[in-house]
Protein backbone atom coordinates (compact mmCIF):
# COMPACT_ATOMS: atom_id res chain seq x y z
CA UNK A 1 0.00 0.00 0.00
CA UNK A 2 1.31 3.73 -1.00
CA UNK A 3 2.82 5.22 2.24
CA UNK A 4 1.94 8.53 1.15
CA UNK A 5 -1.72 8.94 0.60
CA UNK A 6 -3.12 11.35 -2.10
CA UNK A 7 -5.45 14.00 -0.45
CA UNK A 8 -8.74 13.21 -2.45
CA UNK A 9 -9.68 10.85 -5.01
CA UNK A 10 -12.79 12.60 -7.52
CA UNK A 11 -14.55 10.20 -9.76
CA UNK A 12 -16.06 11.74 -12.39
CA UNK A 13 -15.76 12.19 -15.95
CA UNK A 14 -17.69 15.32 -16.50
CA UNK A 15 -16.47 18.66 -16.97
CA UNK A 16 -17.34 19.28 -13.01
CA UNK A 17 -15.12 16.65 -12.17
CA UNK A 18 -12.06 17.76 -14.27
CA UNK A 19 -12.90 21.52 -13.17
CA UNK A 20 -13.41 20.13 -9.22
CA UNK A 21 -9.97 18.02 -9.61
CA UNK A 22 -8.17 21.07 -10.88
CA UNK A 23 -9.48 23.22 -8.45
CA UNK A 24 -8.20 21.10 -5.61
CA UNK A 25 -5.09 20.77 -6.95
CA UNK A 26 -4.24 24.37 -7.70
CA UNK A 27 -5.89 26.54 -5.27
CA UNK A 28 -6.41 24.40 -2.66
CA UNK A 29 -2.42 22.45 -2.68
CA UNK A 30 -4.44 18.84 -2.69
CA UNK A 31 -2.69 15.90 -4.04
CA UNK A 32 -5.89 14.66 -6.52
CA UNK A 33 -6.20 11.35 -7.95
CA UNK A 34 -8.70 11.72 -11.14
CA UNK A 35 -11.48 8.60 -11.74
CA UNK A 36 -12.94 8.24 -14.45
CA UNK A 37 -12.72 7.79 -18.62
CA UNK A 38 -10.76 10.37 -21.19
CA UNK A 39 -12.79 12.43 -23.33
CA UNK A 40 -14.16 11.53 -26.78
CA UNK A 41 -15.20 13.86 -29.45
CA UNK A 42 -17.20 11.01 -30.79
CA UNK A 43 -19.12 11.02 -27.64
CA UNK A 44 -22.58 12.74 -27.32
CA UNK A 45 -22.64 15.36 -24.44
CA UNK A 46 -25.28 14.84 -21.40
CA UNK A 47 -25.53 18.06 -20.83
CA UNK A 48 -26.14 21.83 -22.00
CA UNK A 49 -23.77 23.34 -19.62
CA UNK A 50 -25.35 25.99 -18.45
CA UNK A 51 -24.94 28.81 -15.33
CA UNK A 52 -28.77 28.52 -14.80
CA UNK A 53 -31.34 26.11 -13.53
CA UNK A 54 -35.00 25.97 -13.64
CA UNK A 55 -35.05 26.45 -10.10
CA UNK A 56 -37.36 28.74 -7.75
CA UNK A 57 -35.06 29.59 -4.97
CA UNK A 58 -33.21 32.15 -4.76
CA UNK A 59 -30.40 31.09 -2.45
CA UNK A 60 -29.47 28.89 -5.76
CA UNK A 61 -29.58 31.46 -8.03
CA UNK A 62 -27.49 34.01 -5.80
CA UNK A 63 -24.93 31.30 -5.58
CA UNK A 64 -24.69 30.59 -9.32
CA UNK A 65 -24.03 34.41 -9.83
CA UNK A 66 -21.15 34.23 -7.91
CA UNK A 67 -19.68 30.91 -9.69
CA UNK A 68 -20.38 32.26 -12.53
CA UNK A 69 -17.13 34.61 -12.75
CA UNK A 70 -15.11 32.00 -10.87
CA UNK A 71 -15.68 29.36 -13.20
CA UNK A 72 -14.47 31.81 -16.04
CA UNK A 73 -11.36 32.57 -13.76
CA UNK A 74 -10.65 28.88 -13.14
CA UNK A 75 -11.10 28.05 -16.86
CA UNK A 76 -8.74 30.94 -18.02
CA UNK A 77 -6.33 28.75 -15.04
CA UNK A 78 -6.78 25.60 -17.59
CA UNK A 79 -6.32 27.07 -20.67
CA UNK A 80 -9.55 26.50 -21.78
CA UNK A 81 -11.73 29.00 -23.35
CA UNK A 82 -14.17 31.57 -21.61
CA UNK A 83 -17.91 30.50 -21.49
CA UNK A 84 -19.75 32.19 -24.47
CA UNK A 85 -23.64 33.47 -24.18
CA UNK A 86 -26.58 32.16 -25.34
CA UNK A 87 -30.66 32.18 -25.08
CA UNK A 88 -32.24 30.39 -23.73
CA UNK A 89 -35.97 29.56 -23.88
CA UNK A 90 -37.90 27.48 -21.58
CA UNK A 91 -41.56 26.69 -22.56
CA UNK A 92 -43.55 25.55 -19.76
CA UNK A 93 -47.34 23.55 -20.20
CA UNK A 94 -49.93 22.25 -17.37
CA UNK A 95 -48.22 23.30 -13.52
CA UNK A 96 -44.57 24.52 -14.62
CA UNK A 97 -46.29 27.51 -15.92
CA UNK A 98 -46.29 29.15 -12.13
CA UNK A 99 -43.44 28.08 -11.82
CA UNK A 100 -42.06 29.72 -15.04
CA UNK A 101 -42.85 33.40 -13.78
CA UNK A 102 -41.54 32.78 -10.31
CA UNK A 103 -38.48 31.59 -12.45
CA UNK A 104 -38.53 34.69 -14.65
CA UNK A 105 -38.19 37.16 -11.45
CA UNK A 106 -35.55 35.10 -10.18
CA UNK A 107 -33.25 35.61 -13.16
CA UNK A 108 -34.02 38.82 -13.64
CA UNK A 109 -33.00 39.69 -10.12
CA UNK A 110 -29.50 38.05 -10.73
CA UNK A 111 -28.67 39.34 -14.04
CA UNK A 112 -29.97 37.43 -16.59
CA UNK A 113 -32.53 39.72 -19.19
CA UNK A 114 -35.82 38.03 -19.33
CA UNK A 115 -39.01 38.06 -22.10
CA UNK A 116 -41.96 35.97 -21.30
CA UNK A 117 -44.85 35.90 -23.98
CA UNK A 118 -48.13 36.70 -22.82
CA UNK A 119 -49.59 33.78 -21.86
CA UNK A 120 -46.76 32.80 -19.26
CA UNK A 121 -45.95 29.69 -21.13
CA UNK A 122 -42.65 30.90 -22.74
CA UNK A 123 -39.81 32.76 -21.14
CA UNK A 124 -36.48 33.66 -22.71
CA UNK A 125 -33.43 34.08 -21.20
CA UNK A 126 -30.73 36.15 -22.81
CA UNK A 127 -27.21 36.31 -21.88
CA UNK A 128 -26.73 32.50 -19.95
CA UNK A 129 -23.00 31.31 -19.69
CA UNK A 130 -22.35 28.18 -21.09
CA UNK A 131 -19.36 25.60 -21.94
CA UNK A 132 -18.48 23.89 -24.98
CA UNK A 133 -17.21 20.47 -24.37
CA UNK A 134 -15.12 20.31 -27.92
CA UNK A 135 -12.75 23.27 -26.85
CA UNK A 136 -13.15 22.83 -22.97
CA UNK A 137 -12.20 18.70 -22.29
CA UNK A 138 -8.88 18.93 -24.26
CA UNK A 139 -7.78 21.76 -22.20
CA UNK A 140 -8.74 20.60 -18.78
CA UNK A 141 -7.05 16.91 -19.87
CA UNK A 142 -3.71 18.78 -20.73
CA UNK A 143 -4.42 20.98 -17.22
CA UNK A 144 -4.71 17.94 -15.04
CA UNK A 145 -1.36 16.91 -16.80
CA UNK A 146 0.67 19.70 -16.06
CA UNK A 147 -1.02 19.93 -12.02
CA UNK A 148 0.76 16.18 -11.93
CA UNK A 149 -3.19 14.91 -11.06
CA UNK A 150 -2.49 11.20 -11.10
CA UNK A 151 -5.47 9.95 -13.90
CA UNK A 152 -6.74 6.00 -13.15
CA UNK A 153 -9.64 4.67 -15.83
CA UNK A 154 -13.25 4.96 -13.98
CA UNK A 155 -14.02 0.95 -15.47
CA UNK A 156 -11.00 -0.38 -14.06
CA UNK A 157 -10.71 0.74 -10.73
CA UNK A 158 -11.87 -0.59 -7.45
CA UNK A 159 -12.94 1.93 -5.00
CA UNK A 160 -12.95 -0.02 -0.98
CA UNK A 161 -13.68 2.46 1.96
CA UNK A 162 -12.79 2.71 5.08
CA UNK A 163 -14.92 3.26 7.93
CA UNK A 164 -12.47 6.80 8.61
CA UNK A 165 -13.31 7.99 5.14
CA UNK A 166 -9.95 7.02 3.15
CA UNK A 167 -9.77 5.31 -0.09
CA UNK A 168 -7.94 2.10 -1.44
CA UNK A 169 -7.89 2.52 -5.18
CA UNK A 170 -7.04 -0.81 -6.88
CA UNK A 171 -6.49 -0.95 -10.66
CA UNK A 172 -4.42 -3.88 -11.82
CA UNK A 173 -1.42 -4.58 -10.11
CA UNK A 174 -1.44 -0.69 -9.26
CA UNK A 175 -2.22 0.64 -5.74
CA UNK A 176 -3.42 4.01 -4.47
CA UNK A 177 -5.01 5.85 -1.43
CA UNK A 178 -6.50 9.12 -0.44
CA UNK A 179 -7.73 10.26 2.25
CA UNK A 180 -11.13 11.21 1.05
CA UNK A 181 -13.41 10.48 -2.00
CA UNK A 182 -15.50 12.30 -4.00
CA UNK A 183 -18.36 10.76 -6.48
CA UNK A 184 -18.76 13.98 -8.81
CA UNK A 185 -20.94 12.88 -11.12
CA UNK A 186 -23.97 10.25 -11.45
CA UNK A 187 -22.19 8.22 -13.40
CA UNK A 188 -19.93 7.49 -10.40
CA UNK A 189 -22.57 7.28 -7.73
CA UNK A 190 -24.63 4.91 -9.60
CA UNK A 191 -21.49 2.72 -10.07
CA UNK A 192 -19.95 3.24 -6.64
CA UNK A 193 -22.71 3.06 -4.59
CA UNK A 194 -24.87 0.14 -3.61
CA UNK A 195 -28.21 0.93 -4.52
CA UNK A 196 -29.14 0.99 -0.74
CA UNK A 197 -26.61 3.45 0.35
CA UNK A 198 -27.73 5.99 -2.31
CA UNK A 199 -29.63 8.97 -0.61
CA UNK A 200 -33.28 7.99 -0.64
CA UNK A 201 -34.34 11.26 -2.67
CA UNK A 202 -31.95 10.60 -5.79
CA UNK A 203 -34.01 8.52 -8.35
CA UNK A 204 -32.69 7.35 -11.81
CA UNK A 205 -33.68 8.82 -14.70
CA UNK A 206 -33.51 7.00 -18.38
CA UNK A 207 -33.12 8.78 -21.72
CA UNK A 208 -31.17 9.19 -24.25
CA UNK A 209 -29.46 12.05 -26.60
CA UNK A 210 -29.27 11.95 -30.42
CA UNK A 211 -27.65 13.78 -33.05
CA UNK A 212 -29.63 14.66 -36.35
CA UNK A 213 -29.03 15.14 -39.11
CA UNK A 214 -28.91 18.74 -41.02
CA UNK A 215 -31.38 20.89 -39.37
CA UNK A 216 -33.06 24.58 -39.86
CA UNK A 217 -32.01 27.01 -37.15
CA UNK A 218 -33.54 26.96 -33.74
CA UNK A 219 -35.51 30.14 -32.93
CA UNK A 220 -32.97 30.44 -29.73
CA UNK A 221 -29.97 28.11 -29.57
CA UNK A 222 -31.43 26.67 -26.68
CA UNK A 223 -34.84 25.09 -26.08
CA UNK A 224 -36.22 23.26 -23.36
CA UNK A 225 -39.49 22.24 -23.07
CA UNK A 226 -39.89 21.80 -19.43
CA UNK A 227 -43.33 19.48 -19.19
CA UNK A 228 -42.37 17.36 -22.22
CA UNK A 229 -38.95 15.85 -21.37
CA UNK A 230 -36.89 17.27 -24.64
CA UNK A 231 -34.44 19.35 -24.60
CA UNK A 232 -33.10 21.09 -28.03
CA UNK A 233 -29.54 22.77 -29.06
CA UNK A 234 -27.43 22.90 -32.04
CA UNK A 235 -23.88 21.30 -33.01
CA UNK A 236 -23.16 23.38 -36.32
CA UNK A 237 -26.17 22.38 -38.90
CA UNK A 238 -27.08 19.46 -36.91
CA UNK A 239 -29.70 19.49 -33.88
CA UNK A 240 -28.94 17.88 -30.59
CA UNK A 241 -31.68 16.59 -28.72
CA UNK A 242 -32.18 15.17 -24.97
CA UNK A 243 -35.25 13.02 -24.18
CA UNK A 244 -36.19 12.33 -20.27
CA UNK A 245 -37.36 8.79 -20.07
CA UNK A 246 -38.54 6.56 -22.91
CA UNK A 247 -42.72 6.18 -22.93
CA UNK A 248 -43.34 7.99 -26.14
CA UNK A 249 -40.34 9.85 -26.39
CA UNK A 250 -40.52 9.54 -30.26
CA UNK A 251 -43.85 11.13 -29.71
CA UNK A 252 -42.81 14.11 -27.37
CA UNK A 253 -39.54 14.55 -29.29
CA UNK A 254 -41.19 15.09 -32.27
CA UNK A 255 -44.05 17.71 -30.69
CA UNK A 256 -40.78 19.66 -30.77
CA UNK A 257 -39.68 20.06 -33.67
CA UNK A 258 -42.26 21.85 -35.57
CA UNK A 259 -40.73 23.16 -39.06
CA UNK A 260 -38.21 21.01 -39.27
CA UNK A 261 -37.25 18.79 -42.14
CA UNK A 262 -37.50 14.98 -41.83
CA UNK A 263 -34.76 14.33 -39.59
CA UNK A 264 -32.76 11.28 -39.70
CA UNK A 265 -30.92 10.29 -36.37
CA UNK A 266 -27.08 10.59 -36.87
CA UNK A 267 -25.94 9.27 -33.51
CA UNK A 268 -27.76 8.32 -30.23
CA UNK A 269 -26.71 8.00 -26.93
CA UNK A 270 -28.17 6.32 -23.98
CA UNK A 271 -27.93 8.17 -21.16
CA UNK A 272 -28.41 7.29 -17.19
CA UNK A 273 -28.77 10.45 -14.45
CA UNK A 274 -29.38 11.12 -11.01
CA UNK A 275 -32.05 13.63 -9.94
CA UNK A 276 -33.43 14.61 -6.87
CA UNK A 277 -37.74 13.59 -5.93
CA UNK A 278 -37.97 17.19 -4.66
CA UNK A 279 -35.79 19.22 -7.55
CA UNK A 280 -33.47 20.41 -4.85
CA UNK A 281 -29.49 18.98 -5.32
CA UNK A 282 -27.91 16.40 -3.12
CA UNK A 283 -24.58 17.43 -2.34
CA UNK A 284 -22.26 17.02 0.81
CA UNK A 285 -20.91 13.52 2.77
CA UNK A 286 -22.66 10.20 3.40
CA UNK A 287 -22.63 8.70 6.95
CA UNK A 288 -22.03 5.27 5.14
CA UNK A 289 -19.97 4.63 2.84
CA UNK A 290 -18.29 8.22 3.57
CA UNK A 291 -17.91 9.38 0.41
CA UNK A 292 -18.96 13.15 -0.59
CA UNK A 293 -21.53 13.01 -3.29
CA UNK A 294 -22.47 15.72 -5.88
CA UNK A 295 -25.97 15.33 -7.42
CA UNK A 296 -28.76 16.82 -9.02
CA UNK A 297 -26.79 20.11 -10.24
CA UNK A 298 -28.39 19.39 -13.55
CA UNK A 299 -27.18 21.60 -16.70
CA UNK A 300 -25.30 23.79 -14.40
CA UNK A 301 -23.25 21.22 -12.47
CA UNK A 302 -19.78 22.25 -13.60
CA UNK A 303 -20.61 25.75 -12.58
CA UNK A 304 -20.53 24.77 -8.86
CA UNK A 305 -17.03 23.68 -9.04
CA UNK A 306 -15.05 26.16 -7.33
CA UNK A 307 -17.63 26.00 -4.21
CA UNK A 308 -17.34 22.87 -4.18
CA UNK A 309 -14.24 22.66 -4.28
CA UNK A 310 -14.01 24.92 -1.09
CA UNK A 311 -16.23 23.12 0.88
CA UNK A 312 -14.17 19.67 -0.04
CA UNK A 313 -10.76 21.18 1.33
CA UNK A 314 -12.82 23.05 4.50
CA UNK A 315 -12.49 26.62 2.98
CA UNK A 316 -15.99 28.06 2.51
CA UNK A 317 -17.14 31.26 1.22
CA UNK A 318 -18.76 33.56 3.38
CA UNK A 319 -22.91 31.87 2.83
CA UNK A 320 -21.97 28.81 1.53
CA UNK A 321 -21.77 26.47 4.28
CA UNK A 322 -25.08 27.60 5.16
CA UNK A 323 -25.76 26.02 1.57
CA UNK A 324 -24.11 23.18 1.46
CA UNK A 325 -25.59 22.33 5.16
CA UNK A 326 -28.94 22.60 3.91
CA UNK A 327 -28.40 20.27 0.99
CA UNK A 328 -26.54 17.58 2.36
CA UNK A 329 -27.54 13.96 1.95
CA UNK A 330 -28.77 13.66 5.35
CA UNK A 331 -31.59 10.61 5.71
CA UNK A 332 -33.47 12.23 8.36
CA UNK A 333 -33.57 15.90 7.33
CA UNK A 334 -36.30 17.82 6.67
CA UNK A 335 -35.96 19.12 3.30
CA UNK A 336 -39.28 21.08 2.67
CA UNK A 337 -37.82 24.41 3.24
CA UNK A 338 -35.56 23.63 -0.12
CA UNK A 339 -37.70 21.49 -2.52
CA UNK A 340 -37.19 23.18 -5.77
CA UNK A 341 -38.60 23.05 -9.03
CA UNK A 342 -38.88 19.01 -10.10
CA UNK A 343 -38.96 18.43 -13.63
CA UNK A 344 -41.82 15.92 -15.02
CA UNK A 345 -40.79 12.29 -14.94
CA UNK A 346 -41.16 9.94 -17.33
CA UNK A 347 -40.83 6.08 -17.53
Amino acid sequence: MDSSPHDIAVFGSTPLALLLAGALAARHEKRVILVGERYSPLRLSESLHLCALPSARPETWSLLATLEAETAVLLAEAGAPAPSRTTVTLHAEQSSVAALAHIRHLAAAYGLRTEADKSGSSLRLRGVATLAEDTSYPALDSWMDRLGIIRLPGADTELSVLKNGSAVLTTGAQLLTAKHAVLADDTAIMSVLHPAARPYMLRIVDGSATLTSKAKPLADPVSIYLDRGVDLSMRGERLIAHVRGHADADARLGSCLAGQPALVRAATRKLRRLEASDGAPVVGLLQSPRLFVAAGLGDAAAFFAPALARIIAGAPAPGERAWFTRHAPSQSADRTAIADYAPAVFA
